[in-house]
């Protein structure tokens, strides 16, 4: 009770004790939007709260105005301590909740909600119909609930909607992309089961686009097959809603990095650096690059045709970042 307690609590067998103690324990359909925020508090996104035109300052301007606030609102400082802390608490509760992949990245809450709509509903042709980011599809901290919806599933659709000029959320950036997920559950039985099909749209830009696509016939894959694409069992993001068909040509050949030991392989690389906790390796206050460091690239620092546009986020001391990588 005392770890619980400000977390706010819901037991559904306790709420709902006709709905678990029947013959068919669990719901019969769950539908609905899940909170998708990350359990933890972004500095300048809460700062950004009180000043203005933050967002758009510069990484080393940012630093100097966190330093005046500090100083000048003693009274945010305690409400960011208490957010953090509040947020720690959370954190620690998903992670010794039964979440496979909690731990894998942030313990974001769609992760939980994810797991919790696949238990909460009847084993024997439970449904279930979900908004859910595209990290929930992708992101390799949900690459076990993928697995286990591929394999035990009776059958899955997946239509993706491009946010662009905000059409479906308008509190949502215009280039995020969501998706709109409806499985349905199967009691498991012994011996193999069949994989479930898999049903793909999109990603559809406009309300236009959707309304007309979603009356075709969309791409049909096999869970298993899914499961073979790449190792975390990854839905891809296509460019428009017609490039279905050209992928699923792709997907005939193996995937890059695939170690069957019998051709080359392509291994990235990827030191975990993030802007969180890595700041102690950069220099984050000067404006050109100190002699030897190293650019440290965000976003805007690459692009399509361009590999380098000269905008960075910070800069790297080699004698402490190496070591790390």
């Amino acid at each position: 009770r005392e770890h619980l307690d400000g977390l706010h609590v819901f037991h559904f067998p306790v709420a709902f004790p006709e709905v678990f103690l029947r013959e068919r324990p669990g719901f019969d359909v769950i539908v609905g939007n899940p909170p998708w925020e990350k359990t933890q508090v972004e500095e300048h996104e809460f700062w950004a709260r009180y000043k203005p035109g933050l967002r758009s300052a510069s990484q080393s301007e940012r630093e100097r105005l966190y330093h005046t606030l500090r100083r000048e609102r003693p009274d945010l400082v305690k409400l960011l301590e208490s957010e953090v802390e509040g947020q720690k608490e959370l954190r620690a509760a998903l992670m010794s909740g039964p979440y496979p992949g909690m731990g894998a990245g942030h313990p974001d809450l769609y992760k939980a909600f994810c797991w919790r709509f696949w238990n909460l509903v009847c084993e024997d042709g439970g449904r279930i119909g979900v908004v859910l980011p595209r990290s929930a599809l992708a992101a390799k901290g949900s690459t076990e609930f993928r697995r286990e919806v591929f394999s035990r599933a009776q059958g899955v659709d997946v239509t993706m909607l491009l946010n662009n000029r905000q059409w479906f959320f308008e509190d949502v950036h215009p280039q995020y992309t969501i998706g709109l997920v409806a499985l349905a559950r199967r009691e498991a039985v012994a011996g193999k089961m069949p994989a479930p099909q898999v049903a793909l749209r999109g990603p559809y830009p406009s309300l236009d686009r959707y309304t007309g696509g979603v009356v075709r016939e969309p791409a049909v894959f096999y869970g298993d097959q899914i499961q073979t694409w790449n190792d975390t069992a990854s839905l891809p993001l296509l460019p428009t809603d017609e490039s279905v068909e050209v992928f699923a040509r792709l997907r005939k050949s193996p995937w890059l990095d695939l170690n069957d030991g019998k051709s080359w392989r392509a291994r990235p690389m990827q030191g975990d650096v993030n802007a969180t906790w890595g700041k102690p390796l950069m220099d984050l206050k000067s404006k050109e690059c100190p002699k030897g460091f190293l650019p440290v690239y965000k976003g805007e620092s690459f692009d399509l045709w361009t590999p380098d546009t000269g905008t960075y986020y910070a800069w790297a001391d080699p004698k402490k970042v190496l070591p790390h990588l």
